[in-house]
């Protein structure tokens, strides 16, 4: 599980508006998003961390759990 803003700058090098033009977003809605703080990104799609599917869930618990 990786947030947005670690995706951004790893995908992107941290350009916002490179990565809003690529997903077809307005960079106010990217900037926004990250303000948030609540974006991550699992197998390359953008979750809600409140609307996680249920088997991420169930490999973060797992991953916490072991650690």
């Amino acid at each position: 599980m990786t947030t947005l803003e670690q995706y951004i700058k790893r995908q992107f090098g941290g350009n916002i508006s490179k990565f809003a033009k690529t997903h077809g977003k307005h960079r106010q809605q990217v900037g926004k998003w990250l303000k948030d703080n609540n974006k991550v990104i699992i197998n390359g799609k953008m979750y809600t961390e409140d609307k996680l599917p249920i088997v991420s869930l169930s490999v973060v618990i797992t991953k916490e759990v072991q650690s």
